[in-house]
């Protein structure tokens, strides 16, 4: 999961509830037009680097994502045009068993759930070389039942961020004494990546599982690092 800075809501929302102000619309986010929400579907994939908020899959244009309310409109109706209670999120219809569409209308608040909207985020879920997720404390509940809520661990989800991972050169395993695999990249490198591949592209956009390749290319470097000091202790002299 990403941090999301989340920006003023757009002017054509602003807008749309003036106009509204008084009125029952104005808590009914099924009311808000369509070409409104085609603008607050363009301004949260820019402040989400083109990403799922949930899974930090990519999302492209209109299609194959939808708007989520963090906390569900059904226990919180005074949020449903809340702009700051708002993601965007795969898939837009059909069938999902992770990500928004498990979490469903469950309720959730900063005690139970670790939202995207809280910087905390990108230290609290821990991803692993294989592409698992974990909380990072052991008994960070919130983590836990967060990773549990949005299944975040099933095998297309662990398998895509265990495979853009592999894509930079981190690989977990290690060949004979030791020695990285063919294809490794180099600590110093890992230490660039892991602050590059945060950085927004000049359209704006993240890589895919951004935030798991970041983690993983940190744990890489360290581990070469230590690897290289006993190394060098081990060394005759």
């Amino acid at each position: 999961m990403r941090f999301i800075r989340k920006g003023n809501e757009p002017k054509a929302l602003r807008d749309w509830k003036s106009a509204n102000r008084g009125l029952p619309d104005a808590l009914d986010f099924g009311a808000i037009p369509s070409a409104v929400k085609t603008i607050l579907r363009s301004k949260m994939r820019r402040e989400q680097g083109f990403l799922c908020a949930y899974t930090m899959a990519q999302v492209d244009g209109s299609e194959g994502s939808h708007i989520e309310h963090i906390q569900p409109q059904r226990n919180h109706q005074d949020r449903a045009t809340d702009y700051q209670n708002m993601v965007l999120c795969i898939p837009e219809t059909g069938p999902c068993d992770f990500g928004a569409i498990a979490k469903g209308n469950e309720d959730v608040d900063e005690t139970n759930f670790v939202s995207p909207l809280n910087e905390s985020c990108q230290r609290r879920l821990r991803y692993r070389f294989s592409g698992k997720v974990a909380p990072a404390e052991e008994y960070d509940e919130p983590a836990a039942r967060t990773i549990a809520l949005l299944a975040l661990n099933p095998p297309i989800l662990v398998s895509a961020r265990r495979d853009a991972i592999r894509a930079q050169g981190i690989l977990a395993s290690r060949g004979p004494q030791g020695r990285p695999l063919r294809g490794a990249i180099s600590a110093a490198k890992a230490l660039r990546l892991r602050e590059e591949v945060l950085a927004p592209d000049e359209s704006g956009r993240l890589p895919p599982y951004c935030v798991a390749v970041s983690q993983a290319a940190a744990t890489y470097a360290r581990e070469r690092e230590l690897r290289a000091r006993r190394l060098v202790a081990r060394a005759p002299r």
